[in-house]
């Protein structure tokens, strides 16, 4: 295998670039020009599930992901009964140029906690600690990747220009190291500043609503990056985010969790949900394909309310099924019968 491995990388341009500000760019698109014209020589082999290998996919100021997501058109598209072209926020982020933006000038939102009323800046995870640790170490020992660029947005949080759509544990991990100078730094900073003050090449979304911040966040973060729309863990937040559960003690479902007992109000938590999922284009066809399915999830996501563990799941714990797609919707039911007995 290594052989093979060997054999299959030569001819391939390296990039070893010296992690200083003036000439870093200048290198990445040095090697970026190579890597498109090596790609563009190179024989089709062939076709993958996984990959798709076609030179230049994107435009270069596409920024983070590498295209947009299914749920969120790039052209505009328009109906007979409004001829009027609509434009989501995904065709603003398009145009966007990069910048480097003062660290300093910059802090996360807090994470939202219900997408039935997003009035304030929010964006869809808390900070967790284990990714900004994770984040830190990665820094110190790599530098800091400067064609992975962050998505801002104005206005930012209280006493910040910019807030943070895309790339918070980045942030947060540069932030921590900056105040305590008596952690190793590595590599961290080099690449990022000049005259010692360091600047985050970044995407900024102007003049942004709660709206627009926390419909790019859900799809720039996967949710977490714990799992995708094909898992448990990912539809048990969104149903705990997306659903109302102010009357949630006076329903049929709390009581049989509670006492075990159905009576009270028959909730029909379906429609609500998927209702107001897809008014942050978020693709929820998984969940409408079959509503049993949706149906056991929506009861998973209430015992995790019952239990007070909603928090917990999405910035404390992780998922111990590993980011696998196959459903193990039945493995969490379990799981949480068992936690609510």
């Amino acid at each position: 295998m290594t052989e093979l491995l060997r054999k299959a990388s030569e001819d391939w341009p390296s990039f070893v670039p010296k992690l200083e500000a003036p000439c870093t760019i200048a290198k990445m698109e040095e090697f970026k020009e190579q890597m498109e014209l090596k790609m563009s020589d190179t024989p089709k082999t062939k076709k993958s599930k996984k990959i798709k290998c076609t030179p230049n996919p994107t435009p270069a100021n596409v920024p983070t992901a590498s295209k947009p997501p299914l749920s969120m058109s790039t052209s505009s598209t328009s109906t007979p009964s409004d001829p009027t072209p609509k434009k989501s926020v995904w065709d603003r982020v398009q145009k966007l140029a990069s910048q480097r933006i003062p660290l300093s000038e910059i802090s996360a939102f807090p994470a939202v906690r219900s997408l039935t009323n997003v009035d304030n800046f929010e964006c869809i995870r808390p900070l967790r600690a284990d990714q900004v640790a994770l984040h830190s170490d990665n820094l110190v020992k790599n530098g800091y990747l400067i064609h992975m660029k962050v998505v801002l947005c104005t206005p930012g949080p209280s006493g910040f220009k910019y807030g943070i759509i895309d790339g918070q544990h980045r942030i947060q991990a540069l932030k921590d190291l900056v105040k305590d100078p008596s952690r190793p730094r590595g590599s961290a900073l080099s690449s990022l500043s000049e005259s010692g003050v360091p600047e985050i090449p970044a995407y900024v979304l102007e003049d942004a609503t709660p709206q627009d911040v926390v419909e790019l966040s859900l799809h720039y973060n996967a949710m977490y990056r714990h799992g995708t729309s094909g898992t448990p863990y990912y539809w048990m937040n969104m149903c705990v985010k997306s659903f109302d559960w102010s009357g949630f003690q006076s329903t049929r479902l709390y009581n049989s969790i509670r006492w075990g007992s159905s009576f009270g109000v028959q909730e029909s938590p379906a429609e609500s949900c998927l209702a107001k999922l897809r008014e942050f284009n978020v693709d929820t066809s998984p969940m409408e394909s079959t509503g049993e399915k949706f149906k056991k999830t929506f009861r998973m996501a209430a015992r995790l309310k019952f239990l007070g563990l909603d928090q917990d799941l999405e910035g404390k714990l992780t998922d111990p099924f590993n980011k696998k797609d196959t459903a193990n919707f039945k493995t969490w039911q379990h799981c949480l019968e068992v936690l609510c007995i």
